[in-house]
């Protein structure tokens, strides 16, 4: 199922966005969908691993992560 979610964005944003849209070849629907898909991706991985790891001593692992 689709939803429809109206955003306000600056203009300045806006143009960047699309500007950065055309440079990746696709429709600023799309390429936005790309981000927050990537963001929350990301995000979910990053809770699973401090889930994982809550007991370990080191944050080694935390150091390096955050360096990608």
């Amino acid at each position: 199922m689709n939803t429809v979610f109206n955003l306000r964005l600056p203009l300045d944003l806006r143009n960047k966005i699309e500007h950065e849209a055309k440079n990746n070849n696709t429709s600023m629907n799309q390429y936005l969908l790309y981000i927050i898909t990537k963001t929350v991706s990301y995000n979910d991985a990053l809770h699973r691993i401090n889930h994982y790891f809550k007991n370990t001593k080191s944050n080694n692992w935390k150091n390096a992560f955050d360096k990608i």
